[in-house]
């Protein structure tokens, strides 16, 4: 019995203590760096998952800082310049000049249409409406509101373009120079006044 336990004890000899800090044995090792690995590994994904979102973020606040300029070009009114009117001298009448600046609202139901209509056709629109400003009359700018001439100015815009692309013009700046040379009396002093205004004209555009 004494020989028997002898014999498993020199068989199996005592381990020696190990420093602080090893591991036990080197099977324990490869376990050890399998964990070491995963937590890394997580560690990379949070890093990179973090950045991801950063850099998202970033991107989306560019693309909404510059399409807002973009939609804010889209308004619905076109600025298509100054035009000019200009009465016939031989008959002397009361206006002797008129210039304004002319800009057109689209209708919202044909909008992005009339856009493009409207670019195709821009110099034959400001071809028709220098004719139509040749055969207007000095009356058509008696009234304060121009409301007559603007009938007339959206009517012809829609033709030449061939599709009701316009909702209402717009006159800006207007400037009525009298025969005098300085500033034409205001259309309600003006009726007052006796006298009628020729029908002959002429039209320039700026």
């Amino acid at each position: 019995m004494v020989h028997s336990v002898a014999e498993k004890a020199a068989s199996h000899p005592a381990r020696e203590p190990q420093a602080d800090g090893a591991p036990e044995s080197l099977e324990s090792a490869p376990g050890a760096t399998l964990k070491m690995g995963g937590a890394a590994g997580r560690r990379w994904f949070a890093i990179l998952l973090g950045a991801w979102l950063v850099v998202n973020g970033i991107g989306l606040t560019i693309y909404h800082y510059r399409t807002q300029p973009v939609e804010a070009a889209l308004s619905n009114e076109v600025d298509l310049g100054r035009f000019q009117y200009l009465p016939s001298r031989e008959e002397r009448p009361r206006l002797l000049k008129a210039s304004f600046h002319l800009h057109v609202a689209l209708a919202p139901s044909t909008q992005q249409a009339s856009r493009e209509r409207l670019a195709a056709r821009k110099y034959r629109v400001q071809q028709d409406l220098e004719e139509l400003l040749r055969r207007a009359h000095p009356g058509d700018f008696e009234d304060p509101r121009l409301r007559d001439l603007k009938r007339q100015l959206l009517e012809q815009i829609n033709e030449t373009l061939g599709m009701p692309a316009l909702a209402e013009v717009i006159i800006t700046e207007l400037e009525l120079v009298g025969n005098d040379g300085g500033p034409a009396e205001t259309p309600r002093a003006r009726d007052t006044q006796p006298g009628s205004s020729p029908p002959t004209s002429a039209a320039t555009h700026h």
